[in-house]
């Protein structure tokens, strides 16, 4: 999980600096979805998540954890060579200034400073991860995979809510993880699982 962790964010703010001049992403459909700052509570607990899912998963089943991790590392790699090949961004609303909602938007905008890589969005590809994930975990109680997955498509939405995201960064995210999930169906943990069981 360390391992990938480093991946995830050595790839991310990485890539950053070997960008070119991005594109703005965007249209008027985006104008319309109302800025709701109180929605950066959801956004951030995607970090309980991207705890949480593999600690469970690694509990309940250790060959669908690797599973997980390496559909992560992948959609990670993915996300990345398209965003050196056409990166992009957006104008973010001014947060705002006063309360502890002002003081964690600033956070999460100023974390992420050169503020790339939009489309497709990590944030919401993981999640959708984390959705499959749960879906697969058939040992896990139906009302905790329930949770998952519900969890999960809150935390996309407030991506477009904290105005982290465009419609079509998440839209984008969907089918990577998608083609994640499958690429990393194709091995074969069954072995190495066995070793840390």
């Amino acid at each position: 999980w360390a391992g990938m962790m480093v991946f995830h964010l050595a790839a991310y703010f990485g890539s950053q600096y070997l960008e070119g001049e991005p594109h703005t992403v965007g249209g008027a459909l985006d104008e319309r979805i109302p800025f709701r700052p109180g929605w950066i509570y959801v956004y951030s607990s995607w970090f309980a998540l991207l705890f949480g899912v593999p600690l469970l998963l690694n509990i309940a089943a250790p060959e669908l954890c690797l599973k997980y991790m390496l559909a992560h590392c992948i959609d990670q790699l993915l996300s990345n060579v398209i965003y050196l090949i056409y990166p992009t961004t957006f104008e973010r609303p001014v947060p705002p200034k006063d309360g502890l909602t002002g003081f964690v938007i600033g956070t999460v905008y100023s974390a992420n400073h050169r503020f790339l890589n939009c489309a497709p969005s990590v944030h919401c590809s993981v999640s959708f991860l984390f959705a499959f994930a749960a879906l697969a975990a058939s040992m896990l109680p139906l009302w905790l995979r329930l949770v998952i997955v519900v969890w999960s498509l809150t935390i996309v939405a407030s991506t477009l809510f904290v105005k982290q995201h465009k419609i079509i960064d998440a839209v984008t995210a969907l089918p990577t993880a998608a083609v994640c999930w499958l690429l990393a169906g194709l091995a074969d943990f069954s072995s190495l699982a066995a070793k840390f069981s």
